[in-house]
This record gives structure tokens, C-alpha cells and sequence, in this order.
């Protein structure tokens, strides 16, 4: 509000205001109401509202029950006399619930009491978190548990009868358990509060009478669909076919029954029922039942058309059918109970029932893996490329599919039975070894019907890719009986016979046939494969000996090859290796010293030019012989430092000199030192570095550090990587003559930190030493690699010091001769 020019006053905006009128009350004079007063003014205006409300409108709205001027005069009778939130809920719902069992507003008071008891709920558990005030948490009186208890007892007793009208509560559907959830959802609501006695008589008959008519509903629905099972065409002779096929689709549908719903579960624990532990035990009883008569049909069955054996594999796909299906029920059924009740689980042994099918499920895997073999080899035109020499065709991967199905059915199986677990591994073990041997003498068949050879010394035989193809699939067949222990879990079964008869010897015999039935047939088939291979070795006789002129020449022309030409070498070195060793030729003179030492020059030649440089450093490096003739010492220091991105920066300082040998005239020298990373082709970007020249002396003090930046820190631990101390005299006029060198490990190379300094580190005093010229290793192949650029740049360098070794010349010495006789019986020396 403003002032105007002539002094009135002009409104320039609003302001809503809201006001609470209340009075004061001196607790000490005036008579204090309590919540039981405040029970018997809401029951009044609740009275007075459902039957002034009762035709003309819904009582549901957001004040739970009452008029708004109704609410504001109960809300200020509470504030006034320090009645508790809580209490006030409290008796809103004690109110509903006795309206609700007089009679006469279900239909108005049903809604109301839904809202009032989430309003309950909510008030209990923000009265105990949020309210600072002692009274606003002050917890009921025994009088309000009292009557919340009496009255919710009297209501669900009275909705209780009333149960016999729902619809039926198995199988569960989503809506019949919306339309269970709208009848039921008060009870829930009344029984989730924790009010209650342990044993409360209300709780306790409404969770009966659901159980029973749950337990009654279960019965009847698995009555009835056994019932449509039994009823079959009476004109199909083999009745049994059809039955156990409806009869694995229910024992599915019960399995998905009995798979947990959290809101089912849910719901139905607020009734305190056990919904599943229930309808478990309702549904294996009559399962378990029926599948014992069905199983008896069946054996009946297999028994009557043993000799036909389509019907047993038919047959054996049914059972193994409903074994898994009965094993998932089982495993859902056990999940659902205690472990204590397990025992009265019908279903629990029902391996036991197939034991008499499991004969025939084995039965049925070999004639499955016979026909299976023999479909793949009509077909086989595929190749399988492992190698560049070892190749398989579709024939032996099919084949071995075979085999690891069978495995993985016997696994999913999984008799917990000892002796049936051994009877199954054996005879699994027994199918595998038998359909190796048979594709063995198959394609053994198949050669001789082509022709492939013959026992005639002219016969034609043509040895192509495709018939060494064929014995690589025998071998890779052959290979996969090794495994079959670990497949199988022999060790399993063993340790379960052992344990069933307290015997290990039991156990020790058990293995013994299991690896007789591996062990012989993997000599008939090698037997076979060897027969085969020898003719073959006969006939290819003539190519290898063509073959064999590269490797027999007696003065074979010494040209440097690339790597991938020795690599090449050494694959035919490996193919000829094992041709003579299967044609039966013997170890001693297979592997002989012109063998390994041929096999050494291969490898070697096979290597790359810097992995080569390395190793000739690395044989200098480790080279611990003491030299003949003393070139003096040399003290250093060497360490690195950790940089960014995985590089390191190399410290070298170059202390001094000790006995150099004197190589100028005088008998002295005028010595330096230069440093650098070996080989260079790893260390590209870094140049060596060289010390300054110490005048005539041959105990020089340089006192220099180098430093060595962005070094790989991998390249440290390399085998062969070093740092090359060479110590030279400097000549004035020509070459430098070479003094001697020291090569140190880059793997011996301390860490240094950021902290520290080079004068911290400990120093090294290594001799000199001068290198000879190799006649064989490395050095010899790298000289030969005229086509490396790098290799002769290497050789280059190294020449320089290897030969260009002058001898060490001894000072001059004062006893009477001139300066020039002794230079010249230096010179002379």
C-alpha cells in the first residue's frame, strides 16, 4: 500500500493470509481429555457423517472420512489436548473397523478404512524418525493395542467367512490375484502391523482357511489335468506315446507354477501363508505318483520293441525328456522348502525311476554317434585350417561335435547314484572309444576302395593333400580319448565308489577298466594309422629323397638368406623329424649331434638382425674369462631415473682410468671415454657421448656425467641391451688407436630417485677388456647379411675395435740411454 499525492491510499497489490484461531488452556485447573474422549467425538462425527452421507455422496476423500469443518474441530480437540499423532490415526482406523462389522457401510467405509490405514502406517514411521517433540513420539497405550485388536480381530473374522466367494486361487492369473488383492488387501493391511500376538487366534484362522482353500484349489486343478492325460484315443494302439508327451507339457506347467513370483510371494506372506512351500508339496505328491505308473508303461514298452530300434530311441528321447523336465521341478520344488522337509519329497528320488531308462538313453547315444559318423564322412569335402601343415577336414570336427554332445547330455544327466554314475561313465567312456575305432577302420575302408594303396609293388598310389589330410583326422579323433578323464571327472566317480563301499581298492579297479578301454583303443587305432603310414612312407620314399638334396649338398654355396627362409627350413626340418621317427627309425641316430647342431644354425639364422646384435653383447657382457694382458681399470657410475610415459633417462658418470696402457711413444696416452647405448638400432634417436681428452697420463680423472633421455624402460630388462664404455687415445694426426672396452648390463642398472643424486650412487671398477673375432654365433651371421643395412653398419663399427689393437708401448725409462734409443727399442718392440 501506498500513499498518493493527495494523501489517500492507493493498493498496489495483495497479500493472502492464513490464520489459525486457538485458545490457551491452563493444564494445571482445566480437566485434561484423553485419546479414549477423543475416540467418542470421532465415532459421533462419523455417525452423524455416514448417515447424513450415506445415499448422496463418497465419503473417500483426502480428510479420510469427515467434513472439513468436522476435521479442523477434531484436529483442534487433539492439538488442544496434546493427543499424539499417532493415537489419532490410530483411533480413525478402530472407528472404520467398527462401523465396517456393525453392517450397513460396507460400500461407504470400505474406501475410507484403505485411506486411513496407509495414513496409519505412514504416521507410525515418521512419529518415530522426524518429530523432535517427546510427546509426538510417545508410543500407544496398552487400552489403544487393546481395542485395535479386538475390533481388527472381530473384522477379519467377519471378511473371513466370506472367503468361500473368491474365485479359485490356483493357478494364479493376473486377474484373480488383482481381484484376491481387493478383497484381501485390508486383512494384509491389518496383519503387516505389528500389534499382534504370536499366537492370535484371528491371524491364525484366516491363514488357515486360505491354506485350505489354496491346498483345496491345487488339488483339484492337478486332479483334473491328470484326468485329461489318462483320456487317450482308444484307437491308438501304443497308448503310452502320446500320454508321456502331455504329461512332460505338465510337469513344465507345474514347474513354472512352482517358480517363485517375489509379488505373489509377497501378498500371500502377508497372510502368513507359505504360497509355494504349499503348492510344492500338493503338486509332487500326485507328480511323483502318476510318473511312477508312466515309467512302469514305458519299460513295458522298451521291453516290447527292444529289437526295433527306432522305437527304443524314440522312447529314449521321451524319458530323457521328462528326466530333465522332472529334474527342474525337483530343483524349483527343493528351493521352495526347508531342508528339514526334504525327506518327504516323493520327487527327491526320482533317478531312481530311470534307472532302467539310463540302459537305454546309452543305447541310444551310440546309434546316434554311429549315424552321425557315418552321415559326415559321406559328405566330407571341407577342409579345417590349423596350420599352414596341419589341416582336418569337416569329417573328424563333426565327429568330435559328436563326442562332446554326448559328454555334455551325460553331465546334464548327472546321476547322483554311485553305482549308476559308474555303469554311465563307463559305458560313455566305452561309446567314445568305440566310435574313434570305427571311423579309424571306416576311412581305413574308404582308402582301400579307392585304391590309395595296395600290397602290389606297381600299383599306381597317388599321395596328395587330401589322403594326408585323412590321417591328420584319425590323429585328431585318436588325441581326444587322452581327455576323456577329465571330461568324464573319473576322479569323481572313483572317490564316490571308494566312499560308498569304504573300499579304495574298489575304486583303484574301477579306473583300472575305465583306462584299459582308452589304452586299447588307442593301439588298434594306432596300429591301423601305422600300417597306413608305412606303405605311405614307402611309395613317398623317392620324393623325399628329392627333397632331401637341400639339405645334403657337400659344398653348398654360402649365400645369406632372409629370416623367413631359415623359418621355412625349419618346418621341413620338423616334417622330415617326424616322417623318420614314424617309419620307426631310432632316437640315437634321429637325434644325433649333426642334428642339434643343424637345428642350432637354423634357429639362429632365424633370427631377426637385432636380436642377433644382442646376443653378441650379451656373450661379451657375461664373458668372465680373465684377459691374458692387463689394459688397466675403469671406475664409473651408472643409473636412471623414471620419466612420463614409461621412459627413463639414463645417468652415466665416468670417473677415472687406473694402468691405462700407453700407446704413444712417450709410454703414455692421451686417453678418453666414449659412452654409448647398445645395439644403436634399439636406441636410434640417442647419440653416443665422449669425455674430454686427459693429456699424457695414464691414470686420467674426468669427473663427466652423461645423460641419456627418453629411453624405452622395457628396453632395460632386454636381454643383450648394454652401455659401451670404450676408452681411446687421442691422436693428433690419424685414427684414434683403441685402448679397450667395458660393456655393463642395462639390467644391473640401479634406480635412482628424484631425491638423489649421481654423487650418492656406489661406483664400479670393471678391467678392460679387447675383444677377439669371432668364428661362429652372431657376429658371423650378422656379417654375412650383406642385404641389412644395419648388420653391416654393426660389423663396420665393431671392426674398428677388433682389428685395430695396437699393443701397449712401456714408458721410457732414464738408465743411461738417449730419448731416441729408447723410442726406437719401443718402436722395435
Amino acid at each position: 500500500m501506498l500513499m498518493g499525492t493527495k494523501g489517500r491510499s492507493k493498493a498496489i497489490g495483495k497479500c493472502h493470509l492464513k490464520m489459525g484461531i486457538s485458545y490457551k488452556q491452563d493444564f494445571e485447573e482445566a480437566y485434561q481429555f484423553s485419546s479414549e474422549d477423543y475416540y467418542q467425538a470421532y465415532r459421533q462425527f462419523l455417525q452423524y457423517t455416514y448417515m447424513k452421507s450415506k445415499t448422496s455422496r463418497s465419503i473417500a476423500d483426502i480428510y479420510g472420512s469427515l467434513s472439513l469443518k468436522d476435521h479442523r474441530i477434531l484436529q483442534m480437540f487433539a492439538e488442544a489436548h496434546r493427543i499424539s499423532k499417532l493415537s489419532q490415526a490410530f483411533v480413525n482406523v478402530i472407528c472404520l473397523l467398527e462401523m465396517q462389522n456393525e453392517g450397513g457401510y460396507h460400500e461407504l467405509g470400505e474406501g475410507n478404512l484403505h485411506v486411513a490405514l496407509d495414513n496409519l502406517r505412514m504416521t507410525w514411521a515418521t512419529m518415530q524418525i522426524g518429530q523432535k517433540n517427546f510427546l509426538d513420539r510417545m508410543p500407544l497405550t496398552d487400552i489403544e493395542i487393546s481395542n485395535y485388536r479386538k475390533v481388527a480381530a472381530k473384522y477379519i473374522e467377519k471378511k473371513s467367512d466370506t472367503l468361500t466367494e473368491l474365485e479359485e486361487l490356483f493357478p494364479p492369473t493376473v486377474d484373480g490375484l488383482d481381484l484376491i488383492r481387493s478383497k484381501l488387501s485390508t486383512i494384509v493391511q491389518l496383519l503387516s502391523l505389528d500389534l499382534w500376538h504370536q499366537e492370535c487366534k484371528a491371524k491364525k484362522e484366516i491363514s488357515e482357511k486360505i491354506t485350505n482353500k489354496l491346498h483345496e484349489d491345487a488339488s483339484l486343478w492337478i486332479d483334473k489335468e491328470l484326468e485329461d492325460i489318462d483320456e487317450t484315443n482308444l484307437e491308438i494302439k501304443d497308448k503310452i506315446i502320446p500320454e508321456i508327451e502331455r504329461y512332460i507339457n505338465l510337469v513344465d506347467t507345474v514347474t513354472s507354477h512352482c517358480t517363485v513370483l517375489p509379488a505373489l510371494r509377497q501378498f500371500y506372506n502377508g497372510l502368513s501363508v507359505n504360497y509355494y512351500r504349499l503348492v510344492s508339496f500338493a503338486m509332487e505328491r500326485k507328480i511323483s505318483t502318476k510318473c511312477l505308473k508312466i515309467m512302469e508303461k514305458m519299460n513295458k514298452y522298451k521291453k516290447r520293441y527292444n529289437n526295433f530300434s527306432v522305437n527304443i530311441m524314440l522312447a529314449s528321447r521321451q524319458t530323457l525328456r521328462l528326466y530333465f523336465s522332472l529334474r527342474k521341478l525337483h530343483s524349483v520344488i527343493r528351493d521352495n522348502i526347508s531342508r528339514r522337509e526334504l525327506f518327504r519329497l516323493n520327487v527327491f528320488h526320482y533317478q531312481e525311476w530311470f534307472e532302467v531308462s539310463m540302459v537305454y538313453w546309452l543305447q541310444t547315444f551310440r546309434s546316434e554317434c554311429i549315424q552321425r559318423m557315418e552321415k559326415a564322412l559321406e559328405i566330407d569335402k571341407d577342409v579345417v585350417v590349423v596350420t599352414n601343415l596341419v589341416k582336418y577336414s569337416h569329417s573328424s570336427v563333426d565327429v568330435l561335435s559328436c563326442f562332446s554332445c554326448v559328454i555334455d547330455e551325460w553331465r546334464k544327466i548327472d546321476f547322483r547314484d554311485p553305482d549308476c554314475a559308474l555303469l554311465g561313465v563307463t559305458k560313455i567312456t566305452d561309446i567314445i572309444c568305440d566310435g574313434a575305432r570305427l571311423y579309424a577302420e571306416k576311412i581305413h575302408s574308404i582308402l582301400e576302395r579307392n585304391c590309395y594303396y595296395d600290397d602290389k609293388l606297381n600299383a599306381e598310389f597317388d599321395v596328395n593333400d587330401r589322403l594326408c589330410i585323412t590321417l591328420n583326422n584319425i590323429e585328431h579323433v585318436r588325441m581326444y580319448l587322452s581327455g576323456l578323464s577329465s571330461l568324464l571327472a573319473w576322479d569323481n566317480i572313483i572317490m564316490m565308489i571308494s566312499t560308498r563301499y569304504c573300499n579304495d581298492a574298489i575304486g583303484h579297479q574301477a579306473q583300472g577298466t575305465l583306462q584299459r578301454l582308452v589304452d586299447l583303443s588307442n593301439e588298434e587305432i594306432l596300429i591301423k594309422s601305422a600300417k597306413l603310414l608305412k606303405q605311405i612312407c614307402e611309395k613317398m620314399k623317392g620324393d623325399i629323397e628329392r627333397y632331401m638334396e637341400i639339405f645334403t649338398k657337400k659344398e653348398p654355396k654360402k649365400v645369406s638368406q632372409q629370416p623367413e627362409y631359415y623359418d621355412k627350413m625349419k618346418t621341413h626340418l620338423r616334417a622330415i623329424t617326424y616322417f623318420f621317427q614314424r617309419t620307426g627309425l631310432e632316437e640315437q641316430k634321429l637325434y644325433n649331434m649333426l642334428h642339434d647342431d643343424f637345428k642350432t644354425r637354423l634357429d639362429d639364422n632365424s633370427k631377426r638382425s637385432e636380436e642377433l646384435m644382442r646376443l653378441y653383447y650379451n656373450q661379451l657382457a657375461t664373458d668372465v674369462v680373465t684377459p691374458t694382458e692387463s689394459y688397466g681399470h675403469l671406475a664409473f657410475k651408472v643409473a636412471y631415473m623414471e620419466e612420463t610415459r614409461g621412459n627413463v633417462t639414463v645417468y652415466v658418470t665416468v670417473l677415472r682410468g687406473n694402468n691405462l696402457p700407453g700407446l704413444d711413444a712417450s709410454g703414455y696416452s692421451d686417453p678418453y671415454v666414449e659412452v654409448s647405448l647398445q645395439p644403436q638400432r634399439m636406441f636410434g634417436f640417442t647419440r653416443s657421448q665422449k669425455t674430454h681428452v686427459v693429456k699424457q697420463t695414464l691414470n686420467p680423472v674426468f669427473n663427466v656425467t652423461f645423460q641419456f633421455p627418453n629411453v624405452s624402460k622395457e628396453c632395460l630388462d632386454k636381454l643383450g641391451t648394454c652401455i659401451l664404455f670404450s676408452v681411446f687415445d687421442h691422436d693428433t694426426i690419424g685414427r684414434d688407436d683403441f685402448a679397450g672396452e667395458i660393456i655393463v648390463h642395462m639390467s644391473t642398472i640401479l634406480k635412482i630417485g628424484i631425491d638423489k643424486s649421481m654423487d650418492r650412487m656406489p661406483a664400479m671398477i670393471m678391467p678392460l677388456k679387447r675383444p677377439k673375432r669371432p668364428v661362429d654365433g652372431p657376429y658371423v651371421i650378422l656379417a654375412q647379411r650383406d642385404w641389412d643395412k644395419d648388420a653391416k653398419k654393426f660389423i663396420n663399427d665393431r671392426s674398428r675395435f677388433i682389428d685395430h689393437q695396437p699393443k701397449p708401448l712401456h714408458r721410457y725409462s732414464f738408465t743411461g740411454k738417449g730419448f731416441f734409443s729408447n723410442l726406437f727399442a719401443n718402436l722395435t718392440n
